[in-house]
Formats: C-alpha cells, structure tokens, sequence
C-alpha cells in the first residue's frame, strides 16, 4: 500500500506514512458480522477514533496537520495495534467456534426432540388411527390399512380398529379379508351383535347358508340369537317316540310347512343318502332301526339332524284255544280252535309239529278213531312268529 499523500511505499500495519508523517485512511471493507463481533469484543475510545477518524470533526482536523514522530515511536505503536489486532481475531475466533458449538447443539436438540415425537406416535394407537382417518379423506387408502396396522400392532384386541379395516376391504371388495377381520371381533368379543350382522350379510350375499347355521353357535347371548331366527329351519319331530315295540309300528315324521323331508333307517347321513319322506315308515321286520331325518326349506338351509332308534321284536302269538281239550270220547265229536287275530292254525295228530305245510284249520275238525295226539300252532301273518305248540290226546272208540 502507498501513502495518499507522498506515494512513499507504506509498511504493514502502519498507521502513520514514515516519510510524510501523514496518517494512514484506512477504509476496511464492511461486514455486518465483524460489527457485531466487534461489539461483542469491545474497543477502547481511541481505538474507535483512529479505526474511523471521520467520526469526529477535530480528530479530522488534527490528523490533517503534519505530525513528525521519531521512528521509534512509530515500531511500538505498530506493535501494540498489531498485538490488538491479534487478540481481536483471537476472541472472533472463539466466538465464532462458540456460535458453531451452539448451532450443533441446537440441530442435535432438534433432532433429539423430533426423534421423541416420532417415538411416541410410533407407540400411540391414537395416533396411527387419526393418521388412517386423514389419509382415508385424501384418498389414500394403503396408507390407512398400514395405520390401521401399526395401530393393531400396538392394541391387538381393539375391535374398533378391525371394523374400520373390514370397511376398507369391502369397499375394495376383498370380501374374504373382511370376513377374517369380523371372525376376529367375535373371537374377542362372541356377543357383538355388529360383527354378527356383518358376517350374516356376506353370507347371506355368498348364499352360504351352512356358513350361517354354523355361525348361530357361536353366542349364547339371546341378541345374537335372534339375528338367525330367519335362518333356522326346526328339526323333524318324530311319533311315536324312539323305543322297543313288539308289533308292526308306523313311525311318522312332520316339520315345518314348505320343507322337505329325507330320512335314512340304516344311520347314515340324510343328506346325502336320504330318501324323501312322504309316507309313514313301515317298521315290519324284527331288528333295530336307526332313523336319521333332516328337514330343508327352499333356500337349501338344513335343520339339525334328528336320529332315533326303534327296536322291533316282534310277540309270539299265545297258543291256540282248542275245544274240548282232550279226552276220551264215546261218540263223533268235533274239535274247535281258535287264534288271535291275523293268525292262522295248523294242527297234526300224529304227534309231530305242525308248521306252514301242515293241515290249516279252518272249520270244526272230526277227532278220528283211535288213540291220536292233536298237536296245534298258531302262526302271525304279519311277523311270521309262532305260538307255542299246544298238544293233547284224544281217545275215540265207535260202538
């Protein structure tokens, strides 16, 4: 730098011309920044003066006039505004590493709190349901399922959130997704009626009736019950009632009106093996019969299956009535028998059993001369059974 007054060259850090004794005018360029920290720092009076000497009218005039000092006098004075100058860096730099330190601290205060916030609505069920709510009125569903999600993550047994789900699929149509959600709700709470309700309707557009029979055993809770009233169909009654008969038996089977009847008699299952019921069952043969019957409306909806066992064994007949019951006779004499009813007699009298192909009575019969035994049978048209044999001696002797 040369001195604006004689051109002599100036040395650095001068503040005085060494040749004119002019002082130097100095104009540093302007920094907000260095103002401040200047501030911070602090300056003495005379410094301030000499950095800006336009400041003051007589400190202009006075460094306008001539000043001769020794040369001496010009080395320190260089050395102490040199020595200023250098602890006026010092403390900039310290000031400014401070701000640096405090600017750090606050980014990772800043960072630290996010992180927390982010924290806590990571753990809020609240939270992610209010985020799934906001995102469903801007149209992002997928980003609502994942709230939804989160939040079940965090509270497995919250209905509310599964509801909100289901609602979700079944405007997507994923009818199956939905379902598990409402299956889960039961699960967790068997009398809430809303899930039912909502299962039945998707069923009930499945026409997957057996699904909603299935269902109704699901509660004992007389709301939920109700709910598949219009979905059960009565089981068939049965008359007479289950049981061991000696005769021939009718069973007869009713249900509800505009339904149908199918029934098995050998204990497999109605609905696949059963024939329709349209007359009573004619229970003719001596053995155990095991009825099965379902009944099933329109809609293909079954009732419970009914089963019931009627065991047929059939009563021997009583032994046939014969009149006169033995003897000796001295003159003709005629033999009469009689059986219950739907029976028929056979007799003998030679003594052997009689049987089907043995003389069958049908009217008064002679006794025969001699020494004969009448042997008797009464047999049941309907079962086939046998009476005991009735047996006795006749003795006839004409004159």
């Amino acid at each position: 730098m040369k001195c604006e007054n004689c051109g002599a060259e100036l040395r650095e850090g001068s503040v005085y011309c060494m040749v004119c004794g002019k002082p130097v005018q100095i104009v540093p360029d302007y920094n907000a920044f260095d103002d401040y920290l200047d501030n911070l720092v602090g300056e003495d009076k005379s410094s301030s003066i000499e950095k800006n000497p336009y400041n003051n009218k007589n400190t202009i005039k006075q460094a306008q006039q001539p000043v001769k000092r020794p040369v001496k006098d010009h080395k320190e004075d260089s050395k102490v505004k040199t020595e200023v100058v250098k602890k006026k860096k010092q403390q900039k730099k310290m000031i400014i590493i401070s701000v640096i330190v405090i600017i750090i601290a606050l980014i990772i205060l800043t960072a630290t709190i996010t992180a927390n916030i982010k924290k806590q609505h990571d753990n809020s069920v609240d939270y992610q349901i209010k985020m799934a709510k906001e995102s469903l009125k801007n149209g992002d569903t997928d980003d609502a399922v994942s709230y939804y999600d989160k939040a079940l993550s965090l509270d497995s047994d919250n209905t509310d959130v599964r509801f909100s789900l289901a609602e979700i699929y079944m405007d997507q149509k994923d009818i199956d997704a939905a379902k598990i959600l409402y299956q889960e709700i039961i699960s967790i709470d068997p009398d809430n009626v809303e899930a039912y309700k909502a299962l039945i309707s998707t069923y009930e557009d499945e026409k997957d009736y057996d699904a909603i029979v299935a269902l109704s055993n699901e509660s004992d809770s007389s709301d939920v019950k109700k709910l598949f009233d219009p979905y059960i169909v009565d089981e068939p009654q049965f008359s007479p009632a289950a049981g061991k008969y000696e005769e021939v038996t009718d069973v007869r089977i009713k249900a509800d009106s505009n339904v149908k009847i199918y029934y098995t008699l050998d204990n497999s299952d109605p609905k696949e093996n059963g024939k329709i019921y349209s007359n009573p069952i004619h229970l003719d043969c001596e053995r155990t019969y095991k009825v099965k019957a379902v009944a099933v409306d329109s809609r293909g909806i079954y009732s419970d299956i009914v089963s019931k066992e009627y065991k047929i064994e059939f009563k021997e007949p009583d032994a046939p009535v014969v009149d006169p019951d033995g003897g000796t006779f001295g003159a003709q004499s005629y033999i009469t028998m009689t059986a219950e009813d739907n029976c028929k007699i056979y007799y003998t009298w030679d003594g052997s059993d009689p049987d089907e192909s043995s003389s069958e009575y049908t009217e008064p019969v002679e006794i025969p001369v001699g020494n004969n035994v009448l042997s008797v049978i009464a047999i049941d048209q309907t079962t086939g059974k046998c009476s005991d044999i009735y047996r006795n001696r006749y003795e006839f002797y004409a004159n």
